[in-house]
């Protein structure tokens, strides 16, 4: 699959932030895995058979959700974790709200081998769009968007999610006549797009194969390692919408 190596490409690129504490509640023997290469951290699709594989470890992080201790941050320590324990992939295994906006997640790491990995994009879905609220819950306030001509207003720790189709124009703006507009069509074994008008504290994206037309709003690309990270622990907003016409 060509989106592989892009997407091999974009996982190299670390999440920038503050690192957290995380707590290891269970870690198999370190010289089982002392000669994988593990320099990438991707989410492990619920359609994918591990029965073979073996869990390098099991994390335990809180998120704040305030600006220096949140849910990206929490991933960074969980990645650097996990290749320093010879883990490339994860899955989700619990994510819980606690009082004052605290959210505990619990992942499982794994090593996948390219192959493996390349099977384990197969298994996304294809041409979903993501848009991701900011992840401080204190400090940042909801941001109204316009997506396919309807208005929202996105929390923080909210996303919005939408299928597109292949042909069709999905389009998403934010900062009304001064701000920016994209535009995503729709094609064939299209890996999901991540995009959030919050940059949170993430190294450079490659938005790639989008329209972009900018002024003074912004809307960033977010990886999509951490993009898969973050819609399986944050709340899902409901909102109906519709293609544009070809």
């Amino acid at each position: 699959m060509k989106s592989y190596f892009l997407t091999l490409l974009l996982s190299f690129i670390t999440v920038c932030g503050y690192s957290q504490e995380i707590n290891i509640i269970f870690q198999d023997s370190v010289e089982n895995h002392v000669n994988n290469l593990a320099n990438t951290f991707d989410y492990i699709d619920e359609e994918y058979d591990l029965s073979s594989k073996v869990k390098i470890a099991s994390f335990e992080g809180i998120s704040e959700n305030s600006k220096k201790l949140n849910l990206a941050s929490l991933f960074n320590s969980f990645a650097q974790k996990a290749n320093s324990l010879g883990a490339n992939s994860f899955t989700i295994d619990e994510s819980i709200y606690e009082v004052d906006n605290f959210i505990k997640v619990l992942i499982s790491v794994y090593y996948l081998t390219p192959e493996e990995l390349n099977n384990n994009f197969n298994s996304y879905p294809k041409n979903m769009i993501y848009i991701i609220g900011g992840l401080n819950k204190l400090k940042e306030k909801g941001r109204k968007i316009k997506f396919n001509g309807k208005k929202y207003l996105l929390n923080s720790l909210e996303y919005i999610e939408y299928q597109n189709e292949i042909d069709r124009e999905a389009t998403i703006s934010i900062g009304g006549f001064l701000g920016a507009k994209l535009w995503i069509k729709g094609k064939e074994d299209r890996l999901p797009k991540y995009l959030s008008p919050f940059g949170f504290g993430l190294g450079s994206g490659n938005i790639g194969e989008i329209g972009l037309s900018v002024n003074t709003g912004r809307i960033y690309p977010v990886q999509l390692n951490i993009g898969q990270f973050l819609i399986h622990v944050l709340n899902k907003k409901q909102v109906l919408t519709k293609n544009k016409p070809h």
